[in-house]
């Protein structure tokens, strides 16, 4: 039996998934539900069972510190205290014990298990932390019964300032959901990219400052006055020396069909700008010296057309959650040869909605099949199972979220990938420092912005 074939095992939560159709938003009935029996974002309000799934009473958001001041603090927003500093693993999974805890166990975990006997799972008390301004929650609710999607559910209509599509009615408006979930309005972050040789040793393949905005959430804006670009990136090279000052630019716009991704890159060493339609799908990404592909960004970003996507359903899983504490560990403690370093890496508890990726047809891509699992409540894509053309699971994927209570947001933060059959292990926009920012103007993010900040 193939290990896609394996999946079936899983325990769904709720009722089965009932496909409804792809274009029409949900009445107002089933949008009366956000903020009662399911909150705004419309994860399940209540808790689970057995009391390890915490009800959701609001999300965590705090005061900034006295004093505190992301701008010049050296690591900016990643310097705030840890919320849950204090806080002991409950237990541990190990190679000797997984197979008592597999229900909540995404196979790629499971994998990983046995392909290095020292992998170690911490799990810790579950937090619901994720939350968000006033003005994004209330977006959110007008999404609910506004959005809908066209082109055959390839692109957004009608949706801003919100998780476009709360109640779900496929899988490609859950993975929109995740695409455009609330991130800030704006930030400066600096990233490392590294990934490990088949040996272990670990080669630092580039370091990064981003500048991204998202003005799908900026207040008072709508999807015509941005002209419907939801997000758009700066990723500066700061090293290695010989590409120091390069510069490649990504805008995603809602109408995905009718507006395809914009790319530019500025190459330093021929000091010009040029157009770079390669910065998406499955081309390799060369901001990580090509070991992810583009669409890897976020688990999965980009154009939704070479996939079919199923909405499987709801699972309760151990996933990455809250990394505060990890993100302050010194850069060399983080990650051991092959995996990320178990000691202060957090395991939680949550809801996953469960999306499968087929190709369509016609369509071509390395991946031909991706499982993907996003947090119900933040909708943050935080694991991802990867499989060949003959369904055999070949890499693994995670991000590593963690919480900005001021804002309040929580973070997609850096990407790992894990590659079973060559034993490689890639991290890509790892941050070392972040600061969320108020809305910036979108002048910046434009070719002529882009050519004009060069290295001359």
């Amino acid at each position: 039996m193939s290990q896609a074939s394996k999946l079936i095992r899983y325990i769904l939560i709720g009722a089965a998934f009932i496909s409804k159709p792809a274009l029409a938003a949900v009445s107002a009935q089933e949008a009366a539900q956000l903020g009662t029996s399911l909150t705004w974002s419309g994860a399940q309000k209540e808790g689970n069972a057995d009391g390890s799934i915490p009800p959701y009473r609001g999300g965590l958001v705090q005061a900034v510190p006295a004093g505190f001041d992301p701008t010049t603090s050296p690591h900016g927003d990643l310097d705030l205290p840890d919320p849950y500093a204090g806080e002991k693993p409950l237990f541990s999974i190990t190679s000797s014990n997984i197979a008592q805890y597999a229900q909540f166990v995404t196979p790629g975990n499971q994998a990983m298990f046995k392909k290095y006997p020292d992998y170690r799972m911490d799990v810790y008390p579950s937090h619901r932390s994720f939350a968000a301004p006033q003005n994004v929650i209330d977006g959110t609710k007008l999404n609910a019964t506004r959005a809908t999607t066209s082109h055959g559910g390839l692109q957004v209509e009608g949706a801003w300032s919100g998780i476009p599509f709360p109640i779900p009615n496929n899988g490609a408006e859950a993975v929109f959901n995740s695409e455009l979930t609330w991130q800030g309005y704006a930030e400066t972050s600096y990233y490392y990219e590294q990934f490990s040789t088949a040996q272990g040793q670990l080669v630092q393949s580039g370091v990064l400052r981003g500048d991204l905005a998202y003005p799908y959430y900026y207040p008072g804006q709508t999807f015509e006055s941005e002209e419907g670009y939801w997000w758009a990136q700066i990723g500066t090279n700061i090293a290695p020396e010989y590409v120091a000052g390069g510069m490649t630019m990504v805008k995603d716009h809602l109408a995905y069909v009718d507006h395809p991704r914009q790319g530019w890159e500025y190459l330093v060493g021929e000091r010009r700008l040029r157009k770079a339609p390669q910065v998406a799908y499955d081309n390799p990404n060369s901001l990580n010296s090509s070991v992810d592909n583009w669409d890897d960004i976020f688990l999965f970003n980009g154009a939704l057309d070479r996939y079919t996507y199923k909405l499987v359903g709801k699972a309760e899983m151990y996933i990455p959650y809250n990394e505060n504490g990890w993100y302050k560990l010194p850069h060399e403690d983080q990650v051991l040869a092959h995996f990320i370093n178990p000691n202060g890496f957090r395991w939680e508890k949550h809801r996953v909605w469960i999306v499968d990726f087929n190709l369509a047809p016609g369509a071509r891509h390395v991946i031909p099949h991706r499982r993907l699992y996003i947090d119900e409540d933040s909708w943050i894509a935080v694991m991802e199972d990867e499989y060949d053309a003959v369904g055999t699971l070949v890499r693994v994927g995670m991000q590593i979220p963690y919480v900005i209570p001021r804002v309040p947001a929580t973070r997609r933060g850096g990407l790992n990938f894990y590659n079973l059959e060559s034993g490689q292990m890639s991290q890509d926009q790892l941050p070392y420092r972040a600061v969320l920012l108020p809305p910036v103007p979108m002048s910046q993010f434009t070719p002529a912005a882009l050519e004009s900040a060069g290295v001359r």
